[in-house]
């Protein structure tokens, strides 16, 4: 079964708790309140934009509640019952049309009854003096069904402005505007259309209210067509299914009570999907949630478009006279050492930030131009790390040296494919060999780097498993189960980590389904036991295979591999020590069975 649906019969009483929509550029969460409506609103460039406030007249108390999010349409929605009357609202945010849009509808004409506020402040009240003479902030009416928010900050010592514009239309009933507030009495039908911009990058936040006007004048099913087609582009290039056994229990309840349950491991695999979508698209700035894990799936659940976003960010940030900031990714200063007189050097931020440039080349080996864009960002990283041999040589940590010799391995690598920089790629190899010897108390080399392989690097990975360091987060160490060949510590870990939003845990459930990393092709290598039956389709591995498996009884039944490129592969199944080399023409299917 293929669960994309997550449901509840309450609303949310925190942010963590809220449903979220976005196309990067305009985030929110959606409380789904009864009659105390929250939407929270973010835009690329400011989290904690504001907040739309929807308070709405009932004709009785509430029942038949519930609210969800449809991972496949992506939409957030809400709904309940008062008296005889139906009432539902629908809420997405459009990357095709750059606004979030909430309609809010009624099987009882003339029964919508809303007052729609848009604030910024401490619980949404923008009138504390204080709040509003610090931030400039200004709230009003715009004509009879329109909202304006414009307010200046300052951050990094710059002043920032920026703007939200909100307007209703209303089928059926009365609209009017005023301070911060509209109106809606007797309506049917209303549509809340909201967009934002600041003036990050030297943008103009009014250009907004054009896009606003945009879409406003488009008909809601065109919008909501628009805004679908676009997301199941991306959402529908991979489907898992798993087994099933209880999916009308609340999702929460599910967790609680069904926590082995294998159909929500598939719904937490979507969803970590969604929030990439929803987080990271090309000409965006990049998802900042939780740093570089957030990326992990993306090459191997084909939303290497997503990756686009990071790509372009770490090539704006290294350009002729920038450093590789750190506004996204934590402590680490990239490129350029700290001045603060500690003498402790932070080397990994920019080099892991380079393994997601060289592993995008390895799932699509065809796009030679992303070889030429990335070799001089490598280069720039390695030459930095050239620049600390007393560091690499001795008593850099386990992980920094991991790193180090990956980049290293990498950028040499490419320009040996660019037949380029000779005297470089002597230092390089002078270099590798004077580095110390990978260290086992860190795991860094074995996931997400390969410099451990299970089979390559038998005694080493046994060691590493065996002095794990159980502090590390628990979708990482569901990665390195999966790479361990573990289908128990998978399971373990993956129960342990359905309660929580992680993107390390869809790319780890991808790997216990599909490995590319060890120079071969490995089907079914970490499958949980309780995984009886399934199939997932769409997956993507380094060479630019696309891998589609099916299984019963926990054993393999069809695998079809496709390559746009003649390939010749190594292939292994569920942890098989024997090897087959398989020929991939380029683009015919291949399909894979069990032998008798």
């Amino acid at each position: 079964m293929h669960e994309t649906t997550l449901w509840y019969e309450q609303p949310a009483t925190h942010g963590d708790a809220a449903l979220p929509v976005g196309n990067r550029r305009l985030e929110a969460r959606v409380f789904g309140g009864i009659e105390h409506e929250r939407i929270q609103l973010n835009e690329e460039s400011l989290q904690s934009l504001g907040d739309l406030f929807v308070e709405q007249v009932l004709p009785g108390p509430s029942k038949n509640y519930r609210r969800s999010l449809d991972l496949d349409a992506a939409v957030a929605s809400t709904a309940f019952t008062a008296k005889s009357t139906r009432f539902t609202r629908d809420v997405f945010s459009s990357a095709t049309d750059n606004v979030i849009i909430a309609r809010f509808h009624t099987d009882t004409p003339g029964s919508l009854n809303l007052k729609i506020r848009l604030t910024r402040g401490e619980a949404g009240d923008v009138t504390q003096p204080a709040y509003a003479a610090n931030q400039n902030l200004e709230v009003k009416a715009v004509g009879r069904d329109s909202l304006a928010l414009r307010a200046q900050i300052e951050r990094d010592g710059k002043e920032m402005h920026f703007a939200c514009f909100v307007r209703a239309r209303v089928e059926g009933g009365l609209v009017k505007a005023t301070d911060n507030t509209i109106q809606i009495v007797d309506a049917t039908l209303v549509t809340v259309f909201l967009t934002a911009a600041t003036s990050e990058q030297g943008h103009d936040p009014e250009a907004a209210l054009a896009t606003l006007e945009a879409a406003f004048h488009r008909p809601y099913n065109e919008l909501l067509a628009r805004h679908q087609a676009e997301h199941q582009r991306l959402f529908r290039r991979v489907e898992l299914s798993l087994p099933t056994a209880n999916p009308k229990v609340p999702t929460d309840q599910r967790l609680t009570l069904h926590p082995d349950d294998p159909g929500l491991a598939a719904l937490y695999f979507h969803y970590g999907r969604y929030l990439l979508i929803a987080s990271s698209r090309p000409g965006r700035l990049p998802a900042n949630l939780q740093g570089l894990m957030h990326y992990w799936p993306a090459e191997v659940t084909s939303l290497s478009d997503c990756h686009e976003a990071l790509f372009d960010y770490i090539e704006s940030l290294v350009a002729p006279g920038k450093e590789l900031a750190t506004q996204h990714y934590g402590s680490s200063r990239g490129w350029v050492a700290p001045a603060d007189g500690t003498g402790e050097i932070e080397l990994r931020g920019g080099a892991w930030l380079c393994q997601h440039l060289f592993e995008h080349w390895c799932f699509a080996p065809e796009k030679q131009k992303h070889l030429r864009r990335i070799y001089p960002i490598l280069k720039g990283a390695s030459e930095f790390l050239l620049d600390f041999e007393d560091v690499w040589r001795t008593d850099g940590a386990s992980m920094d040296l991991q790193i180090t010799r990956e980049c290293w391995e990498n950028t040499l690598a490419l320009a040996q494919m660019l037949s380029m920089d000779d005297a470089f790629q002597s230092e390089l190899e002078r270099a590798l060999e004077k580095l110390s010897p990978p260290h086992i108390s860190h795991a860094y080399a074995f996931y997400p780097g390969n410099a451990i392989t299970l089979r390559q690097n038998p005694e080493q990975a046994a060691a590493l498993k065996k002095t794990l360091d159980t502090d590390l987060s628990r979708a990482w160490l569901l990665c390195l189960a999966a790479r361990f060949d573990d289908s128990e510590a998978v399971q373990e870990y993956l129960s342990a980590l359905l309660t929580l939003d992680s993107f390390g845990a869809t790319a780890g459930i991808a790997e216990c389904l599909l490995q590319s990393h060890a120079a071969e092709l490995h089907l079914l290598p970490a499958l949980p036991p309780d995984w009886k039956s399934g199939s997932i389709t769409g997956l993507r591995a380094r060479g630019g295979i696309t891998v589609s498996i099916s299984w019963e009884d926990g054993k393999l039944t069809r695998a079809t591999l496709i390559c746009a490129n003649t390939l010749k592969v190594p292939l292994r199944v569920q942890g098989s020590a024997e090897t087959k080399l398989v020929t991939l023409p380029a683009g015919k299917t291949v399909v894979i069975t069990p032998v008798p």
